[in-house]
């Protein structure tokens, strides 16, 4: 039975000379294997090639084991100081016989801003002119980031190949377990391989399997799939993600969202969804900056026991043509088995064709993002936006995400439970200054109208900073901080015109608080 992507592989294979195949990972050899395995669904006798610069032409044999690569001597081998490339081409052009071709990273030759104009000649008279030949010839171009000149843009159609799915990390494992005997459910562990390569997991299987020999550990399946997300978190890092495990946060204000929030917790139980009710899907946090967007996504990830998974659109985003939808694609698959709260941090910045994008780059990454959160029911996501009023609008839609918050500056009460947190916390006070601490709080929280909490945050730490320096510590005195806060000038009022665009934008969201400004 055939799925919908290898229908359509077979399809575009059998009408097109030549074909793009684009894949996600860097396994090309497997991926080449993958390739051969579909085709002969249909071309039971059409031998398949696959040619590399290291290793030249070899042809892909087809077992009840499954596929290997072995050296081909049925095709001419380039004379000595001939360039193998053009000659395999030159091969296939000539030849009469059927094949498959399959050339690894041949698009590289051909980028529009280092192209080889031999080879580009040689796949548009292929493309154009071996159709007429009677026998059946496909040449496929597969790599990781393909980018065609525009001579073969029409020529050439493109086709991704996605990364192994569950039955096939699972017949992976299955192979793996059988030579050591081992027989155990390996369904959720082939679910904890999500977003890997068979490779990859042929690797790690072996070296948590060395592991727990060496250790004298008990195999088993709670060990290895352990095994596999310390690897995919690993992968994540190199990736600029960070996966941040439960720790104790706390925040000021935002009263409306923590009542909210402790309805989130009771839906998100299983048992929630034998009464039909939906995964919660998330929220969007917009506000301005250093209100404490961020830390409220820690927090709520710490207070429900669950690793924070904190992605950042723009270390995503890649120099090639089409590199940035791949290494998001990638995090995706890699996320989707490690449960948690996913952050996207600063999202305007992802999504907004208005921030230095003129490529086209930010519609495919939004895109992926809106298919990934429509789709997805195991992470509750939470996106933070400085840049609010460049969101756009249908990244807010009800269906996508369950509550647009607007986060203001905190008002009186706000900044004075704010200030009790970073006066309080760390030993910073002496017990017999707790009173007079209180009070400085009361008239800092007069005085300081229109501050952020990370400005708060910061006016604390340097006034504790100077009483130290002055052989005072943990003894404070109003005037430490009063002249600290009367000689900052906060953000909101360095940048009013932005302040102001955010204020109006807020008239679409629901507060985090229901305190009276002030």
């Amino acid at each position: 039975m055939l799925n919908p992507k290898e229908i359509n592989f077979l399809a575009q294979l059998q009408s097109h000379q030549i074909l793009a195949v684009k894949q996600y990972a860097p396994d090309l050899e497997f991926s080449s294997r993958s390739i051969s395995r579909i085709a002969v669904k249909q071309h039971p006798d059409i031998p398949c090639y696959v040619f590399s610069q290291a290793l030249g032409l070899q042809r892909i044999q087809q077992s009840s084991d499954g596929e290997r690569v072995v050296d081909s001597d049925v095709l001419p081998k380039p004379q000595l100081g001939e360039d193998p490339l053009l000659h395999y081409l030159k091969v296939y052009y000539e030849s009469d016989c059927d094949g498959i071709f399959v050339f690894l990273d041949l698009h590289k030759y051909i980028n529009p801003r280092n192209c080889d104009r031999a080879i580009l000649s040689h796949l548009r008279t292929i493309a154009t002119v071996v159709e007429q030949k009677e026998c059946f010839k496909r040449l496929i171009l597969l790599g990781q980031e393909i980018e065609l000149p525009i001579e073969l843009i029409r020529l050439i159609p493109p086709i991704e190949m996605p990364l192994p799915n569950i039955e096939i990390r699972t017949l992976t494992l299955r192979q793996k377990a059988r030579k050591l005997g081992w027989q155990l459910d390996l369904e959720p562990v082939a679910r904890a391989t999500s977003g890997l390569t068979v490779r990859e997991i042929f690797n790690q299987f072996e070296c948590w399997y060395q592991r727990q020999v060496l250790e004298g550990t008990k195999l088993s399946a709670e060990n290895l799939i352990a095994h596999f997300v310390e690897y995919k978190t690993k992968l994540l890092k190199s990736l600029k993600i960070d996966v941040v495990p439960p720790q104790e946060q706390n925040f000021g204000g935002h009263g409306v969202l923590r009542q909210w929030l402790k309805g989130v917790e009771a839906v998100l139980r299983p048992e929630a969804r034998e009464y039909g009710i939906p995964f919660p899907k998330g929220c969007l946090l917009g506000g301005f900056s250093g209100v404490g967007k961020t830390l409220i996504a820690k927090a709520i990830a710490s207070q429900w026991d669950l690793p924070l998974i904190k992605v950042s659109i723009p270390e995503l985003k890649g120099s090639l043509v089409g590199e940035s939808e791949s290494n998001l694609k990638r995090v995706i698959e890699l996320i989707s088995s490690v449960e948690g709260v996913v952050l996207f941090d600063e999202i305007e910045k992802g999504v907004s064709n208005q921030i230095n994008d003129s490529s086209g780059v930010t519609g495919g990454l939004l895109s992926i993002l809106l298919q990934y959160m429509n789709e997805q029911t195991q992470h509750f996501i939470i996106c933070t936006a400085n840049r609010v009023d460049l969101i756009p609008a249908e990244f807010m839609r009800k269906g996508r995400l369950d509550e647009v918050w607007f986060a203001n500056l905190p008002n009186q009460e706000e900044r004075k439970e704010i200030l009790r947190l970073h006066f309080f916390c760390q030993n910073r006070i002496a017990p017999d200054y707790v009173e007079q601490t209180n009070e400085i709080i009361d008239l800092l929280a007069d005085n300081t109208e229109q501050f952020s909490g990370a400005e708060l945050a910061s006016l604390v730490e340097e006034g504790l900073k100077n009483i130290y320096l002055a052989g005072r510590g943990r003894q404070p005195r109003s005037s430490d901080f009063i002249t600290l806060a009367r000689n900052t000038v906060p953000l909101s009022r360095l940048q009013p015109e932005q302040h102001e665009k955010i204020l109006a934008w807020s008239k679409q969201a629901r507060h985090t608080s229901n305190y009276a400004n002030s």
